[in-house]
């Protein structure tokens, strides 16, 4: 009598296992492709942005229940805390580097309700590295009255050791135009950009393309703007 007990019991458990192996199989599933966001070398700047997918390959609603970071400067946020079944939610990623320069590694965990990923980490890392420091951010010629034009001058610098050139420098539309560019040492590059006396009236978006030799990066875009009155 104890033996078929003890052969009962066995049975039970092992039943118990398979239900176990079952539900972690048909239960929520926690599936991510970019586990590591790298966002490579980038310039100084004041903050990075990605968004990457979280799916559920599973057999029930993935939850997840909050999320962790181990920095203030990353904000995360979700589209969706309840994944359904072979659904998908985004997870935006802000990274705050201003002031940063060099390599930087940073962390979001999530914290789920799938068995094996009850605490998942996401590694965010890239590289800061200032090739050219430009004296303005945007081009902005304000109020330009029609039929009489405009011109402003900006100044970048390159601020690595690194031999980098300024290859060329592109305006558009057609209603801009690159007056003069003078490198007098190599370091700094000064470019005057006019304003078309044809623009249309109304108000003008336009843009500076700075193609350089850096392999790191190799092109730089600054916004113009204005508003052509009568």
């Amino acid at each position: 009598m104890k033996k078929l007990i003890i052969i009962f019991v066995l049975m039970a458990f092992s039943a118990g296992g398979i239900y176990l192996v079952s539900y972690a199989k048909n239960g929520p599933r926690l599936s991510i492709k970019d586990k590591n966001v790298n966002f490579g070398i980038q310039d100084i700047q004041d903050e990075l942005e990605k968004t990457i997918l979280v799916k559920n390959a599973g057999g029930e609603d993935l939850v997840i229940s909050s999320i962790d970071q181990d920095c203030d400067c990353t904000a995360v946020m979700l589209s969706s805390d309840i994944i359904p079944p072979n659904g998908e939610a985004s997870i935006l990623i802000r990274v705050g580097v201003k002031g940063l320069e060099g390599d930087f590694s940073k962390h979001i965990i999530l914290h789920t309700n799938d068995p094996e990923a009850l605490s998942f980490t996401i590694t965010v890392s890239g590289t800061m590295k200032r090739i050219f420091a430009f004296d303005t951010k945007l081009l902005d010629f304000n109020v330009v009255h029609a039929g009489k034009g405009a011109t402003l001058s900006f100044t970048m610098e390159r601020v690595t050791e690194e031999k980098v050139k300024v290859k060329k420098i592109e305006a558009t539309p057609s209603y801009l135009r690159i007056e003069d560019i003078h490198s007098p040492d190599g370091i700094f590059t000064f470019v005057k950009v006019s304003l078309s006396e044809k623009t249309p009236l109304g108000d003008f978006e336009g843009s500076i393309r700075v193609k350089t030799s850096s392999k790191i990066i190799p092109e730089y875009t600054i916004p113009v703007r204005a508003k052509v009155l009568p």
